[in-house]
C-alpha cells in the first residue's frame, strides 16, 4: 500500500486526475484490501483449504467458460466461407 501512494502523484500528472480523484483513488484502493483482509482472515478461521480450493474451482470454470466463448467469437468472426475457392477446383 506504501508503494501506491508513493506513485500516486505520478500518476495524478500522467492521467491528468483532480487531487480529489487521486483521493477517491486511493481511498477505494485501502478498502478493497481491508476488505481483502478481512476474507482471508475469515478463510483462515474457517479453514483455509476449502476456501481456496473453492476459488480455484471457480477460477477454473470461469477461465474454461471465458475461453470457450473466446473462441466461439473468433470463430464466427473469421471463419467466413469464402465462395471464390470453388473456382481453383
Amino acid at each position: 500500500m506504501q508503494l501506491f501512494s508513493l506513485v500516486l502523484a505520478s500518476m495524478l500528472a500522467d492521467l491528468h486526475l483532480t487531487r480529489g480523484q487521486g483521493g477517491a483513488l486511493n481511498s477505494i484502493t485501502l478498502t478493497t484490501a481491508a476488505a481483502g483482509g478481512l476474507a482471508f482472515g475469515v478463510a483462515d478461521r474457517c479453514g483455509a483449504f476449502h476456501w481456496i480450493a473453492g476459488g480455484v474451482t471457480r477460477l477454473r470454470r470461469r477461465l474454461t467458460v471465458t475461453g470457450a466463448a473466446f473462441l466461439l467469437a473468433a470463430i464466427s468472426l473469421y471463419w467466413v466461407p469464402n465462395p471464390g475457392c470453388h473456382d481453383l477446383l
